[in-house]
């Protein structure tokens, strides 16, 4: 569960932060950010109203499930969106609601954890694991940082430097979830450009 919450973290994280490089070098409009970045957040909304009937109707597990199978089905619509506005908002909007299906019933899954635990052995490990979840918080804004510093550094951004088109590929990567074999295939393929 902990791993789980970490690797959401750091995926959502990652998303977010690119799309303001991204609306800057690919689509050319710094302001684009602030709708498909509102566009994300006004999900949360939607999702606070359906979560409680949604969880009772397919339970905790399938929202999980739906919401991370969601997201990876909204990185087609990314793609597809290319670089219509109304596109990526309604894509950033479905990803937002993606993302809080997927990670919205962390904590009731673990209130239920710590009661299960608690029957078991008559002992209520709450501190112990509220404290895992947020120290996988945590963790996955560390990865998101060093994950995003990297690649930056892959696609050689400078802050003052030249726009490249290596740079701009890479940036262009950057709405998609973070998936390891992309990253890895995307790496090849830049130092194989030089």
């Amino acid at each position: 569960l902990c791993f789980i919450r970490c690797m959401s973290c750091v995926t959502w994280q990652f998303r977010n932060q690119g799309v303001v490089y991204y609306a800057k070098y690919c689509l050319g409009v710094s302001q684009y950010s602030a709708y498909i970045l509102t566009a994300i957040m006004l999900s949360s909304v939607l999702v606070g109203f359906l979560i409680t009937p949604l969880a009772r109707r397919i339970g905790n597990r399938n929202c999980i499930v739906f919401g991370f199978a969601m997201n990876i089905l909204v990185t087609v619509g990314f793609v597809l969106a290319g670089e219509n506005i109304v596109g990526l908002c309604i894509c950033g909007f479905l990803s937002g609601v993606g993302t809080n299906l997927g990670t919205t019933l962390f904590p009731v899954i673990c209130a239920g954890q710590i009661d299960e635990t608690e029957r078991a052995t008559g002992v209520r490990p709450q501190g112990l694991m509220t404290s895992f979840i947020n120290v996988s918080n945590g963790v996955g804004s560390v990865l998101s940082a060093i994950i995003m510093t990297i690649s930056l550094a892959l696609c050689h951004y400078t802050v003052q430097g030249p726009v490249t088109k290596t740079m701009i590929d890479g940036v262009s990567h950057w709405l998609n979830p973070v998936d390891a074999d992309v990253f890895a295939t995307w790496t090849e393929a830049q130092q194989n450009a030089y």
